[in-house]
């Protein structure tokens, strides 16, 4: 009993961490930078939720126009259901649904997501049609994201620590270390629990095998992301 309830402590543990960096932080690849691309990037109503900063801010970190950013984006969905249509993944009439409207049953707007699980990832398809890694992509995010941060601030919507704390919290998001220490950290806490006869083997088997969903690190809830 001891045993279990020092299982459940550490799992909660991880699951506080989870909430407090946010859920994307400990998937095994962030969500993140393949959905905020196309998410409105302004201080939403409750006053925290920013995107990978303004269009403007991205375009001007990777020294180029919004119209070429306009325009990569689109060179880069186009090439990916290309690719999709190639492998089998979706049909020719539904890689036409999302050129046109961005949605096609039954994957919704997280088509790319779920693309992703195939292994085609949506920030390397930018990143060739930007003609950069994809590191120099993550790296004008986040200078983006830094710049929204410095104009919240100087509009009284933040303060400074706030910011401050927000970057700290992207940058550890964005680590692959640290995603893959959460995520080992993980899986021996569920291991731990069938010891203990907290879990069946079958019990710790589903979950981990789902653990990537979206929707949630430990809960699960949608589409397995694939790798960068």
């Amino acid at each position: 009993m001891r045993k279990s309830i020092v299982v459940s402590v550490v799992v909660v543990g991880i699951l506080a961490v989870a909430v407090v960096l946010g859920a994307g932080a400990v998937r095994t690849v962030s969500a993140a930078s393949l959905n905020q691309d196309e998410l409105p990037a302004v201080l939403d109503r409750g006053g925290r939720g920013f995107g990978d900063g303004t269009d403007e801010d991205l375009a001007a970190a990777l020294g180029i126009t919004v119209d070429e950013l306009t325009a990569a984006r689109d060179e880069a969905k186009a090439a990916m259901l290309e690719q999709a249509v190639a492998d089998g993944l979706i049909t020719q009439a539904q890689a036409d649904e999302l050129t046109e409207s961005g949605r096609v049953f039954p994957f919704g707007g997280r088509w790319n997501g779920w693309l992703g699980e195939n292994g085609l990832d949506y920030n390397q398809y930018l990143a060739d049609a930007l003609g950069i890694s994809v590191d120099e992509l993550e790296s004008a995010r986040l200078e983006a994201f830094e710049a929204q941060l410095t104009q919240a601030v100087e509009d009284g919507r933040l303060t400074q620590e706030e910011a401050d704390l927000m970057i700290a919290r992207k940058v550890l998001h964005s680590s692959e270390t640290f995603q893959a220490d959460m995520q080992r950290a993980y899986e021996e806490a569920v291991n731990q629990a069938v010891t203990d006869g907290t879990l069946t083997q079958s019990q710790a088997d589903l979950i981990l095998e789902n653990m990537g969903e979206r929707g949630g690190f430990f809960f699960g809830g949608g589409h397995r992301r694939g790798g960068r």
